[in-house]
């Protein structure tokens, strides 16, 4: 059973990389399986094909973010929670920033978007929540507004650090974005 999860692994490192690499498009159940070191047809017995392929990567990595925000407290003050959600979310940009980095991309690719719209939606849905909580704990006079401008400052501010994460001030960030949110109150 090893080897044929090292193998299910080693497709799927293949796809994330060239689907970062070419776009999910132009790249081919053939390429995978020839960057994976497999052959196309070993490569079909563990996927039916590349969008089952990209599903799987996506909804691995949406499973670390539902289990960190799961893990968040949902009670004390409301700073400490929007302190909490902001550095969680940071952090895991900064450590899985490969999976973020094709996330991105994707967003540009209608095909992708399409095999995904059900996931990320439903990742959103709950980030949204979470966050309209924190703002309604906060005092906001518009939970849902500040909710989704507090989402736009995370969403942005991870894409700007995954592109350039050398020069990037992440905790500076982070910082900044939970100072000016905890005065929301109306």
């Amino acid at each position: 059973m090893p080897a044929e999860t090292d193998r299910a692994m080693a497709i799927q490192g293949a796809a994330h990389t060239l689907f970062a690499e070419r776009g999910y498009s132009a790249t081919s159940m053939r390429a995978i399986a020839e960057a994976a070191d497999v052959s196309l047809g070993l490569a079909y017995n563990y996927f039916d094909g590349k969008q089952d392929l990209l599903q799987s990567i996506v909804r691995a990595g949406m499973e670390q973010v539902h289990t960190s925000l799961a893990a968040l407290d949902a009670t004390g003050p409301p700073t400490d929670r929007l302190r909490a959600f902001v550095t969680t979310s940071l952090a895991l940009v900064r450590d899985h920033r490969a999976f973020w980095q094709l996330l991105y991309s994707l967003r540009h690719q209608p095909e992708a978007l399409a095999a995904l719209r059900d996931d990320i939606d439903a990742l959103y849905g709950t980030i949204h929540a979470r966050l309209r909580a924190i703002c309604t704990a906060l005092g906001s006079d518009d939970p849902a507004l500040d909710a989704r401008l507090l989402f736009a400052c995370i969403d942005g501010v991870s894409q700007h650090y995954v592109r350039t994460p050398a020069s990037y001030p992440l905790d500076a960030a982070a910082d900044r974005i939970v100072a000016r949110f905890a005065t929301i109150a109306g």
